[in-house]
C-alpha cells in the first residue's frame, strides 16, 4: 500500500485563480428521496513537468486542472 503524501498547489503570482468546471443540477427533485443531486466536472489537461511527477498513478494519472487564463475568467463565468 502507498502512502499518499498531499501538496499545496497554486499558481506563482495569482493567490486566487480560476478552475473552469461544468455542472448540472436538474430542475426536479428525485422522487424518491426529494433530494436535488447535482453532478460537477472539473476541466483536465495533460500535466506539465511538475504535476506528471505529483499525479503519477490511477486512471487519471498524468492530468491536472486546466488553470483558466486571467482574461477569460468573467467570459467563463457567463451564461451563455
Amino acid at each position: 500500500l502507498r502512502h499518499k503524501i498531499p501538496y499545496y498547489i497554486r499558481l506563482r503570482h495569482r493567490r486566487v485563480f480560476y478552475l473552469p468546471a461544468l455542472y448540472h443540477y436538474p430542475h426536479q427533485a428525485d422522487v424518491e428521496t426529494g433530494e436535488i443531486t447535482g453532478t460537477f466536472s472539473i476541466v483536465t489537461r495533460a500535466a506539465n513537468s511538475v504535476m506528471a511527477q505529483i499525479h503519477n498513478s490511477g486512471s487519471q494519472a498524468k492530468r491536472m486542472p486546466l488553470f483558466l487564463p486571467q482574461h477569460l475568467e468573467r467570459q467563463w463565468l457567463q451564461p451563455h
